[in-house]
């Protein structure tokens, strides 16, 4: 009776117990950490030599960075990692123009493809990619009106993750009215994906702010935190810069705009950059490597930020060039034409 009372007594004291994969147990209520998922991606390559090294980057505005490098062996390579979020996006290379990006998920993925056609590489794995290549045949079938073949397809697929995808690829293009209205046609287990949470965000901001319109003010932390708003600067001219670290052209104007400053701060001229960054990291490194000294802000969201959903930016660089009186009086200015602008108004006075 002993024995049975004690054993008894450890079988109570370890059911009130949660293992953990290592082998330690927490007590009841304890948060047991969750392991990401992983994914695999096996490539079938050929083309390339022996040896030859393949690259995978995650592959997001502003968060793009290095994961992990293979050798190709016997015409093969494989990568395995953790997903850092649902619908991760990355990048494989040999070297430009042998790159693929595509979206991964959790479990096996597999790239087919050929040295010199790697953007024709067959993708198989994360159910998105598949509806994204149905997406791109159809358009094919009737390139001449690539948008009315794309809100086909969401308003007869609702509930694909591929329609809520094609909204959010599309939602700059298209006017608001449209993707507010495909939108609602959503099922609701999709609108809870990111790429239904950054359409929602952009129809409740989304100015797509014009030549003459008077300029959204908006607050944003700089890289130490500090709080900076875009009315700080009323009553100079100003540049609302829109640019970032893994930007080539936007790093090419930078010794321009730099000039620009040194010409004219004194007579009432500033920047202030929005940085479309995911990573603090390459946020600051650029800001250091390239010793830019005007104001910087980001939200870490890259393009996914309220201040770029606001301003309706397109493409980057982008710019918008405010008067003292906060008036846009231009806007997407190379960096050449902003000195001859500036040469302009500051000469007239």
């Amino acid at each position: 009776m002993q024995i049975n009372s004690v054993f008894l007594f450890i079988l109570i004291l370890f059911s009130r117990c949660v293992f953990l994969p290592d082998g330690a147990y927490a007590q009841p209520g304890a948060r047991v950490p969750v392991r990401p998922a992983l994914y695999e991606i096996y490539g079938d390559i050929s083309g390339f030599p022996e040896g030859a090294v393949a690259y995978l980057y995650n592959f997001e505005i502003g968060n793009i960075f290095l994961i992990d490098s293979t050798e190709l062996k016997n015409g093969k390579i494989f990568f395995r990692d953790s997903l850092i979020k649902d619908y991760q996006m990355v990048d494989i290379t040999f070297g430009d123009p042998d790159a693929k990006i595509f979206y991964v998920a959790a479990g096996e993925n597999h790239i087919t493809a050929t040295k010199g056609a790697f953007k024709k590489a067959s993708i198989r794995g994360a159910p998105l990619e598949k509806q994204k290549a149905t997406i791109d045949s159809l358009v094919a079938l009737d390139n001449k009106d690539p948008d009315t073949v794309k809100i086909r397809f969401i308003k007869e697929y609702p509930g694909l993750v591929g329609s809520v995808w094609l909204l959010n690829n599309n939602r700059r293009n298209w006017n608001r009215a449209l993707v507010r209205e495909l939108y609602v046609q959503l099922a609701d287990s999709i609108k809870r994906t990111p790429f239904g949470e950054n359409i929602v965000t952009y129809l409740s901001v989304a100015k797509n702010i014009q030549i003459g319109d008077t300029a959204v003010d908006f607050t944003l932390p700089d890289i130490n935190g500090k709080k900076i708003s875009l009315s700080d600067f009323k009553g100079h001219y100003i540049l609302l810069d829109f640019w970032g670290s893994w930007c080539v052209s936007c790093l090419l104007e930078i010794p321009y705009l730099k000039e620009a400053i040194r010409q004219y701060h004194q007579k009432g001229f500033d920047i202030l950059g929005v940085s479309v960054e995911s990573n603090r990291k390459n946020w600051r490194s650029s800001l250091l490597k390239y010793k830019v000294s005007w104001p910087s802000v980001s939200d870490l969201k890259g393009e996914d930020s309220r201040a770029v959903f606001c301003y309706g930016v397109k493409q980057f660089p982008g710019n918008y060039l405010i008067s003292p009186d906060g008036i846009v009086i231009a806007k997407d200015l190379s960096a050449m034409d902003l000195l001859v602008k500036l040469a302009t108004l500051f000469c007239s006075k």
